[in-house]
């Protein structure tokens, strides 16, 4: 059925109408909000709520294209149901209320991020009129719908390369030295480098952004040998300004709690070891599920040591018998570090 005869049902008050969208687009809705939420009975819920929503718009509403009107609709019903689950996890839905407050309460903006964010918004614009019809819709299709990458490459032939390396393999980083990270680095990106420029890529960039200290990183110095462009830090862009930037550009991850690499768990000088990566994860996946954020599970001679900003210690308290059936297995000892860990500027 065409879009404009789907539309008419709406506009007819006939039940049909839905049918008819999910037959049409019921996938497409489902795989747009499987990418944001990775649950199916969210998504579910997601796509009913769609539905809903189509049906209480039209009319007045008549959309040029259906599908645009649906992917827009379930995107922002998508990503308003991950905050919301997050909220609820780490504050007890407070955020959840804050954000409705927003959308209740008019304040006035701060022009000087309003002008950064028109700006951006301007930028990418132009950038996406330049691209030819296909390469403007693959960048929607990735960056708008969150369509995988390897679904991306098989549709279009597109050979997808992973670059493979087993950087505990290497003695200079498994011993983990005080420059274990500079080790590390300049054997990823050297490999990453190799396989670039052998498919005719001769510039790297990554995401080091103006925060980043070089005196305290010596990864930072495999990545100038290598010349490896940081185009946020060359930019000045601070961690606090990209999240913000990212927050008013719509970008739901403008939150994500800042994940350092396992390794750092392990005490400088200590062997690092596949075993104990993994079981550093486990804990730390743990921790998450329980509602945890900005926290590290720190090895110390066979025991646990969680550091946990301070408005987290309640937290703890109450959950404090799930965190111990889920550590005490796998380690030793459970401990705290009273010194409350100093969490990252939002």
């Amino acid at each position: 059925m065409e879009d404009v005869q789907i539309i008419d049902l709406y506009w007819r008050r006939d039940e049909e109408a839905i049918r008819a969208t999910d037959a049409k687009y019921g996938s497409f809705c489902h795989r747009l909000a499987m990418n944001i939420l990775h649950s199916f009975q969210d998504s579910e819920e997601c796509v009913s709520d769609t539905y809903g929503r189509c049906w209480d718009t039209m009319p007045p509403r008549r959309p040029g294209s259906l599908r645009a009107y649906l992917g827009t609709i379930i995107r922002n019903l998508s990503i308003s149901r991950y905050r919301a689950a997050r909220a609820q996890k780490r504050f007890g839905g407070a955020e959840v209320l804050l954000s409705e407050l927003q959308d209740c309460v008019p304040a006035p903006e701060n022009v000087q991020r309003t002008v950064e964010a028109a700006e951006l918004g301007g930028l990418i614009s132009g950038w996406l009129e330049g691209l030819d019809r296909e390469d403007r819709a693959l960048f929607l299709r990735r960056y708008w719908n969150g369509d995988p990458v390897k679904d991306l490459a098989g549709e279009l032939g597109v050979e997808l390369r992973a670059v493979e390396l087993d950087v505990l393999a290497l003695p200079e980083v498994a011993a983990n030295p005080a420059d274990r990270c500079y080790h590390c680095k300049r054997a990823v990106f050297s490999a990453i480098s190799q396989a670039a420029r052998a498919d005719g890529f001769p510039l790297l960039i990554d995401g080091t952004n103006a925060s980043d200290d070089a005196a305290g990183r010596p990864g930072m110095r495999a990545l100038e040998e290598l010349s490896v462009r940081s185009p946020l830090r060359e930019c000045g862009l601070t961690k606090g300004e990209v999240r913000r930037l990212s927050k008013e550009a719509g970008l739901f991850t403008w939150d994500k709690p800042a994940y350092a690499c396992l390794a750092t768990r392990i005490p400088a000088g200590e062997e690092i070891t596949r075993e104990k990566l993994q079981k550093t994860e486990a804990a730390e996946s743990l921790l998450f599920s329980l509602g945890f954020s900005d926290f590290r599970v720190r090895l110390l001679g066979g025991r646990a040591m969680i550091q946990l900003p301070e408005g987290q210690l309640p937290l703890l308290l109450e959950r404090r018998g799930q965190v111990l059936d889920g550590l005490k297995g796998k380690y030793s000892a459970v401990l705290l570090d009273l010194e409350p860990r100093a969490g990252e500027p939002r």
